[in-house]
């Protein structure tokens, strides 16, 4: 939990600063999402060729490495002031997040197996506190107390040195595992089994337009209140709103997690239409507003597709979830930059009727799963 929490604190964080970086560093508004796409990268990179580490090794001792990983990010881009410093950290961090989330993400499935679904909506829940925090937190010590955009790195790097001593006196429930006998070609061509299995496909696409919906949005909303509404002043508060309602829906789907396979279509659904609702606005209040029930819907999604892949996977966990990190890492890589793109085009509101295309691509990935399974 407090790992997600810090997880979250640095992605909502960085949503508030990502306007601020750029300026500062002198980079076009249509080219924002690159400065994203660079921390993505390193989280479809790492979960792949490391993912299948945690199985081997053991989930503890790969999250002292990536603990440490993700503190030498914070420090890279907090100690350098330029935009290589920049780029060279949040790449570092990148690698230390997604190896974070992946790990503890499937000690959670070894540890509740087919109660997962309920955990990993709780720990989820606190990435979302995180994220709301961050936005918050950061915002109130820039406006008050003299600090840049790097006030949330600095508080994500110093949280995570407390993190790793926590490690150190957590005892982890690691499975016993055939495929730890797997070694060099055998490994491989075991992972590429699963890769290439109709469900897990399914798995992963859903997983992929569910990251890309959520960078998506929580990216934009600044770019949307500041250049649509004209109301800067909220942007923060809707980032914040977003996260909350995220962690709601979290907590609410903890007790629904028998349910997954269906809470997860209808809440695509949901999140293609007020997309569209959201683009279409044209008062701040109600976008606000919006906002929350965008991120209400969105919360629950990804836990369930995690707890389906772990459960499809048991000996497999930290393999399977690292292909759903590496998905999550695409969708987030690229949608920012097409986000980014069609802002800079035809306006922030053009962006928001893609993701609303995307969120039925989620759907139609869902129900794919569940058609695979039925048969």
């Amino acid at each position: 939990m407090t790992l997600a929490f810090f997880l979250g604190f640095e992605a909502g964080g960085f949503q508030l600063a990502l306007l601020k970086v750029s300026q500062e560093f002198d980079v076009a508004g249509k080219w924002m999402g690159g400065l994203v796409a660079v921390q993505y990268t390193a989280i479809i990179i790492f979960p792949l060729l490391m993912g299948r580490l945690s199985d081997r090794i053991g989930k503890k001792t790969v999250l002292q490495v990536f603990t440490v990983t993700f503190m030498a990010g914070c420090l890279t881009v907090v100690a350098i002031p330029y935009l290589t410093g920049f780029v060279v950290g949040i790449f570092v961090l990148g690698a230390g997040f997604s190896m974070t989330e992946a790990t503890f993400t499937a000690a959670v499935a070894d540890m509740y197996g087919k109660q997962q679904g309920k955990f990993h909506n709780i720990v989820q829940s606190f990435f979302c506190m995180g994220a709301m925090a961050g936005p918050i937190v950061s915002d109130f010590a820039i406006r008050n107390y003299g600090f840049d955009w790097r006030v949330v790195f600095v508080i994500c790097g110093s949280a995570f040195a407390v993190a790793f001593v926590l490690i150190l006196f957590t005892k982890f429930a690691e499975a016993a595992r055939d495929a730890e006998a797997l070694s060099g070609q055998g490994a491989i061509q075991h992972s590429y089994k699963i890769l290439a299995t109709p469900v897990l496909m399914s798995l992963l696409v859903a997983v992929t337009m569910y990251v890309a919906l959520e960078n998506g949005f929580s990216f934009f909303f600044d770019l949307l209140f500041v250049q649509k509404l004209g109301a800067p002043g909220l942007s923060a508060s809707a980032i914040s709103l977003f996260w909350l309602a995220m962690m709601l829906g979290r907590l609410l789907g903890s007790l629904l997690h028998r349910h997954e396979k269906t809470v997860i279509r209808v809440l695509f659904l949901c999140v293609s239409v007020f997309s569209v609702a959201i683009a279409l606005s044209g008062s701040p209040t109600m976008s606000l507003a919006l906002c929350f029930v965008l991120g209400f819907s969105h919360g629950p999604i990804w836990p369930f597709i995690i707890s389906l892949t772990a459960k499809e996977y048991p000996n497999d966990t930290g393999l399977a979830t690292g292909f759903m990190l590496a998905g999550s890492g695409a969708g987030g890589a690229l949608s920012p930059i097409f986000m980014g793109y069609l802002a800079g085009i035809f306006g922030i509101q053009y962006s928001f009727f893609a993701l609303a295309l995307i969120a039925v691509c989620g759907f139609l990935a869902a129900l794919k799963f569940h058609y695979l399974k039925k048969a």
